[in-house]
């Protein structure tokens, strides 16, 4: 349950990092040298800078350090442990999981950058754009998965308290010598 409250909040967080900086990003020239791409790139960016969830305030980062005496010593150590993050990274012997685990740090560096550094945007660097707009990707993905799977448990828990742990011909499943399974078993 915390690992999926933790989710909730980072992917609010990103929201607010895209709407703060979506006067930024729909004045950008995504310029990818095909006029086809840039165009269907522009497109989609526009779409999904104009989603609701981006338009409304999801996340209220004038909370975050409220009763904090020392705002940039905690910004100092949040630098720090994405440093250290991404140096064991370096560590990973599979390429693929090296490279997303670097881009979605670098996407929410970003996002720490936009929300609570107060940075201006017009600085932002290609890179940071196409990590933040991955790592939203990826949480918006394992947030789906998570609601599949809460359904699911949901399911299985009401079929569960029907008491019909039944086949497909109305029998209990039992072990080869007929006593009935229980779940978890």
């Amino acid at each position: 349950p915390d690992r999926v409250d933790n989710l909730y909040f980072l992917y609010m967080f990103v929201l607010r990092a895209l709407s703060k900086a979506k006067p930024t990003l729909q004045l950008l020239d995504y310029s990818t040298g095909d006029v086809s791409e840039d165009a269907l790139t522009k497109a989609e960016v526009d779409r999904l800078l104009d989603a609701r969830l981006v338009c409304t305030e999801t996340f209220n980062e004038t909370l975050m350090f409220q009763g904090s005496s020392n705002k940039a010593e905690i910004l100092s150590q949040m630098r720090s442990k994405f440093f250290n993050i991404s140096l064991l990274m370096d560590c990973l012997s599979c390429e693929k999981c090296r490279l997303w685990g670097k881009v979605e740090t670098h996407g929410l560096a970003t996002a720490l950058k936009i929300v609570v550094e107060d940075v201006p945007m017009t600085g932002m660097q290609r890179s940071e754009i196409v990590a933040l707009v991955q790592l939203l990707r990826q949480l918006s993905s394992s947030l789906s998965s998570v609601q599949r799977l809460l359904a699911l448990h949901q399911a299985l828990k009401e079929r569960e308290n029907e008491g019909s742990c039944e086949d497909s011909n109305g029998r209990s499943a039992s072990d080869n010598t007929g006593k009935t399974l229980k779940q978890g078993s």
